[in-house]
């Protein structure tokens, strides 16, 4: 009993050290049991969220991705599915949204809108 005790604090260390080092490299990575997905958030220098996303357990991009740059503003956000883009993705240009709409990550469509990424 003492020694799956002593296993179980040693593996809880060893995660909250894994956590650690991680965030000091400008990343959090944490697995999510309910999705079964590996999110990850990269960090810039100041520490404001740079992009923000998830990985299969193949370690290929999955589900809903975002980048912002260093005030906090959302550039760019879109889905993966298996490492594929698809579905529309969304990218701030200046003071417009370009709207590009993928299929297995080919390009089928695009539009350019007036209005403010703030509205997605």
């Amino acid at each position: 009993m003492k020694k799956i005790l002593l296993l179980l604090i040693s593996i809880s260390i060893f995660c909250v050290t894994e956590n650690s080092l991680a965030q000091n490299e400008n990343k959090l990575i944490e697995y999510n049991e309910f999705t079964e997905l590996i999110d990850v958030t990269y960090f810039y220098e100041n520490g404001a969220i740079m992009q923000k996303g998830s990985f299969n357990i193949d370690g290929l991009p999955h589900g809903e991705w975002a980048s912002f740059n260093m005030d906090g503003k959302e550039l760019c956000s879109g889905n993966y599915k298996n490492g594929l883009r698809v579905g529309v993705w969304n990218i701030q240009l200046d003071k417009e949204i370009q709207s590009v709409y993928y299929f297995n990550s080919k390009i089928i469509n695009a539009q350019q809108n007036d209005s403010d990424l703030a509205s997605l």
